[in-house]
């Protein structure tokens, strides 16, 4: 859903989007989770400027609970972006 919402419309080139997901635990335990490096950044040796953030970058969630995770973009100019965050969920 949230892939859609960034491909189906047009932004701005300077204004910041942000979405809003929610992270619910429906199990009996505690689910710890952490967003993992981005790989593909940490090889490119041209440094472009941070075009998506995730807020938090980590958390505990208890059972029976939930947790909102903001992702922002940043648009540089209009062209395609694209971008994956990788979560490690214990």
């Amino acid at each position: 859903m949230l892939k859609n919402l960034l491909t189906s419309k047009k932004f701005c080139a300077v204004k910041k989007k942000t979405f809003y997901v929610r992270l619910v635990n429906e199990k009996e335990i505690t689910c710890d989770w952490k967003l993992l490096p981005h790989r593909e950044g940490m090889m490119d040796k041209k440094k472009e400027p941070l075009r998506f953030s995730m807020e938090p970058t980590s958390g505990s969630i208890p059972s029976g609970s939930k947790q909102i995770i903001a992702i922002s973009f940043f648009p540089g100019f209009e062209k395609e972006y694209q971008h994956k965050f990788n979560l490690d969920i214990d």
